[in-house]
């Protein structure tokens, strides 16, 4: 499917869009629900302002994508790509985000919580004002609480 730098409005559920492309699609204001994007094109998207559920983003490329303010619960980006993506102020719950590729992506302001990053590449994200509850921190470790994952951002060997 090709919707490469198309604009979708509104609400869309129990969609197969799997290797799909998207990129630079404007997706703002928009609700994801039971959509499978696995493998997905998404560079350059911009999902500002949405509401993602239960939605299967695994090895997607998401890279320079923006999520600013969005809502993603339930969401697999396990094995994608968001290198220099934009997740400011973005709530994460219950988002698995093991070993993906976060190099350069900007957490400003986030909140992530019963979320995994095991695996997860951090090198040169942007951390400042990011909560963290009850975290799997890319090195293994559970951040407790509200115990960040700050000091346990390299994956383990």
């Amino acid at each position: 499917m090709n919707l490469e730098r198309s604009a979708l409005t509104g609400s869309v559920s129990e969609a197969n869009l799997s290797r799909g492309n998207l990129f630079g699609a404007r997706l703002a204001d928009v609700s994801l629900e039971n959509v499978n994007l696995r493998d997905a094109d998404l560079r350059r998207a911009r999902l500002t302002s949405s509401t993602l559920e239960d939605v299967d983003l695994r090895g997607a490329d998401l890279g320079t994508t923006v999520l600013d303010k969005s809502l993603l619960t339930n969401v697999s980006f396990a094995g994608a790509r968001l290198k220099g993506a934009r997740l400011r102020f973005v709530s994460l719950s219950n988002v698995d985000l093991s070993d993906a590729d976060l190099r350069d992506a900007d957490l400003t302001g986030a909140t992530l919580s019963g979320s995994t990053l095991r695996g997860a590449r951090l090198d040169g994200a942007g951390l400042s004002r990011t909560s963290w509850e009850n975290v799997v921190c890319p090195d293994g470790t559970k951040s407790i609480g509200t115990h960040s994952c700050t000091e346990h951002l390299t994956p383990a060997s």
